[in-house]
């Protein structure tokens, strides 16, 4: 068994003398943020018996300390299978279960976090959980056929709204729950979220900034692409907008341009990003700099080594995706789905320039 529970005291002070106990185990609360912070005590092994469980304070030089949310585990009883183990056994399935492409998402968490028994005993309850948690999202991501959106939360945008001031003379702010959105407005503002159609609309007078993210965790490491259908204003600074995702290593972007799409002012337009995750995290988002953009569809998927260079986004990688990195280089558009300029910057510059088109080409010759 293990317990963790929920510490608050005051900021001014770097705690000593607290500690949270379990039996003969023990960890110490070195708090002093003075908001709450979550401690978990190592795992014990009962035999059928007796084992306290309190906050020890002793020699403190803390002027309060306050504790709730008190949660005790049980890893292991009889005819009881821990957490841990129905994730990591669902994952498993996932992986016996679809051919190698699609269990990809599955093979990764399995390789980050199948433990052995005795490895699983050393680890605390906040390792455990991150486990679960990237565990079950490698199974969700193989059972839809790598599909990944389910990590976004709300990407559909059909959930609660959330408000925030206006910035200006007047009008809404309202931007979708389980995303955090950044802006500078000035003039009317009319930001909202049409929760019936699924889209945020992002507009001011004036934009200096106007910017919608979120952070996802517990992913499976591997490569993603990110896509999303996105229009903008028909002026010469939409370029400023971009489609973006950050990780351990770099920020990638796609600029949002209305003259992307060939013969295309005011329509939506299908933009993409390619972005590798190697810690479980990433930040996904929409930033605009000037122009206003609305933004619907998200979806996320796990890639496999055939489609990290598809850049006309086609679900192959092939001599169309060479034709297409050319078409970026010499400034040609395409007609519906924009080119995922991420996929063909082989050298991950930044920019896609005639070297990249020979790197690809080479790619598949080598493939």
């Amino acid at each position: 068994a293990a317990v963790n529970a929920t510490q608050q005291n005051d900021a001014t002070i770097v705690v000593e003398g607290v500690s949270l106990c379990l039996g003969d185990s023990s960890v110490a609360c070195h708090t002093g943020t003075g908001q709450p912070e979550v401690f978990y005590t190592p795992q014990i092994t009962s035999n059928g018996g007796n084992a306290q469980l309190g906050l020890f304070v002793s020699n403190t030089t803390a002027n309060w300390v306050a504790w709730d949310n008190v949660v005790l585990y049980c890893y292991a009883a009889q005819n009881v299978e821990a957490p841990y183990w129905r994730a990591l056994r669902a994952c498993k399935a996932a992986q016996t279960e679809y051919e190698s492409t699609t269990a990809a998402a599955a093979t990764s968490a399995l390789a980050q976090y199948e433990w052995t028994q005795s490895q699983y005993t050393t680890k605390t309850q906040e390792e455990i959980d991150a486990a679960i948690d990237v565990l079950t999202n490698g199974t969700n991501i193989a059972t839809a056929n790598r599909v990944a959106t389910s990590v976004i939360r709300n990407a559909n945008f059909h959930g609660s709204v959330n408000n925030l001031a206006v910035q200006g003379s007047g009008g809404r702010v309202n931007y979708p729950s389980e995303w955090t959105f950044v802006r500078e407005y000035e003039g009317w503002n009319d930001t909202y979220v049409d929760t019936n159609n699924g889209l945020f609309n992002a507009w001011a007078g004036v934009i200096t900034q106007a910017e919608l993210y979120q952070a996802l965790t517990a992913l499976p490491n591997g490569t993603y692409r990110l896509m999303a259908d996105i229009r903008v204003d028909n002026t010469a600074d939409t370029s400023q907008t971009t489609l973006y995702a950050t990780t351990a290593s770099k920020t990638v972007r796609s600029n949002v341009a209305d003259s992307e799409i060939a013969g295309s002012t005011t329509d939506f337009a299908t933009y993409a990003i390619t972005f590798t995750v190697t810690d479980n995290i990433a930040t996904i988002g929409i930033l605009s700099n000037h122009s206003f953009f609305q933004l619907k569809n998200i979806v996320l998927k796990y890639l496999i080594e055939d489609e990290v260079h598809d850049v006309n986004i086609d679900g192959q990688w092939n001599n169309a995706d060479v034709a297409a990195t050319a078409n970026i280089i010499l400034g040609r558009k395409p007609h519906t789905v924009s080119y995922d300029h991420t996929a063909a910057d082989i050298d991950g510059n930044g920019s896609v320039a005639l070297h990249d088109l020979t790197s690809l080409v080479n790619l598949l010759q080598s493939r």
